[in-house]
């Protein structure tokens, strides 16, 4: 599987389903990514690439709620098609190689 060079949000969805893919037909887990909505500086990058920011000087809001579900409606790509790792299975693989007994793994959402 080739990097993932340049190209749009919904490009790098993509790619992370055919990485995910390729990773469930090994047996393996591996995901291609996580769904970009988990991580803050994946929508100020997003902002940026807008001309806007987080916080402007002020250390007020420098976005639109638009802009904000916009992000959101764009990363459910990402979370629809199983392409990017959950919480959920974050934990599973934490839980596996931590080797926690099952009374004590982590279960946190």
């Amino acid at each position: 599987m080739e990097a993932f060079d340049g190209g749009t949000w919904e490009d790098y969805c993509e790619w992370m389903a055919e990485v995910s893919a390729a990773g469930a037909a090994a047996g393996t887990d591996v995901w291609g990514g996580v769904d970009p909505s988990t991580r803050l500086v994946n929508f100020e990058n997003v902002l940026r690439a807008q001309g806007r920011v987080l916080f402007n000087d002020d250390s007020k809001i420098g976005f639109y709620e638009d802009d904000l579900r916009a992000f959101w409606v764009r990363s459910s790509t990402a979370r629809g098609n199983g392409a990017g790792a959950t919480a959920r299975s974050n934990l599973q693989v934490v839980n596996r190689f931590a080797k926690l007994p099952e009374d004590e793994e982590v279960d946190r959402p």
